[in-house]
């Protein structure tokens, strides 16, 4: 398990590094680190008083996470702040050429609110997710499970960031001005605009941290990465069926393009057999 944490570690010396150029400054770190804290003696009780593998294993993948979540998300805003030329215009091309009307799609599912909130439900269920495959493959005993999950994600959100960094995107929310009419889940873009024209506040709270990566969807690669890993096991289909849904619900409710589904869809192809390679 050294390589996660040594990922793990890089990331956190990139971010340090990267809010001390980008003048950036986050607060929030309490919770989460003392959520991992207050885990640690509970994992040692069942190390050495009453040995339990699969508490064990399960606590240090749960504080795993929670550490990876934290600096995933410093990542994202400071990949943003280089404020390169958006590829928006390219990706509605690829959308129109696909065939795919993102207004027309958007503007159905917001006309049924039933539907609008179903997939605004399935789209939330990140962390959930997490949390019941983390147990899912403690208690299966196949300890790669965890190890290749938690392994593909942490790649995949390297790859990701990179390729934000090269070709960033405003997603559709910004290009059909969407955000201005104050639609749930658009306020992301203020927080994008800032980011990339410098005047972001110096001072960013964790506890209201949100997700600005549009090209590619970090949604759909996490769904393809958690249903991958469940293969073999009774778990498959529900989470195959919850993920298909997810992927669905990232366009309307996480504004995101075609191609940003089809992006999400590659990196996660390419992180799981690196994190292979790499257990």
């Amino acid at each position: 398990m050294f390589i996660i944490p040594f990922l793990i570690l890089v990331m956190a010396l990139t971010d340090i590094a990267g809010c001390q150029l980008a003048g950036l400054h986050f607060t929030g770190f309490t919770k989460p680190f003392l959520t991992c804290l207050a885990l640690s003696p509970i994992a040692l009780f069942y190390t050495f008083l009453r040995p339990s593998k699969i508490i064990v294993e399960s606590i240090l993948y749960v504080q795993a996470w929670v550490l990876f979540s934290v600096f995933g998300a410093i990542q994202s805003y400071l990949v943003c702040t280089l404020g390169w030329p958006a590829i928006d215009n390219t990706l509605i091309t690829l959308d129109r050429l696909a065939g795919f009307d993102w207004q027309a799609f958007f503007g159905f599912v917001r006309s049924h609110s039933i539907l609008y909130n179903l997939l605004a439900l399935f789209y939330s269920t990140l962390l959930i997710q997490i949390i019941i495959n983390i147990l899912i493959f403690s208690f299966s005993g196949d300890k790669k499970r965890n190890k290749g999950m938690l392994l593909s994600s942490i790649i995949a959100i390297f790859i990701t960031s990179f390729i934000v960094l090269i070709f960033p995107s405003l997603g559709p929310f910004y290009s059909f001005g969407y955000y201005s009419s104050g639609v749930p889940g658009s306020h992301y873009v203020y927080t994008i605009l800032a980011l990339r024209d410098g005047v972001a506040p110096h001072a960013l709270s964790l506890d209201h941290m949100e997700g600005v990566y549009s090209f590619p969807s970090y949604h759909v690669v996490l769904a393809i990465i958690f249903t991958y890993y469940n293969h073999n096991l009774r778990s498959f289909y529900p989470f195959a069926a919850v993920n298909c849904i997810m992927a669905i619900s990232t366009i309307p409710i996480g504004g995101h393009y075609l191609m940003d589904i089809l992006g999400g869809a590659l990196v996660a192809c390419i992180a799981i057999p690196l994190a292979h390679k790499l257990t």
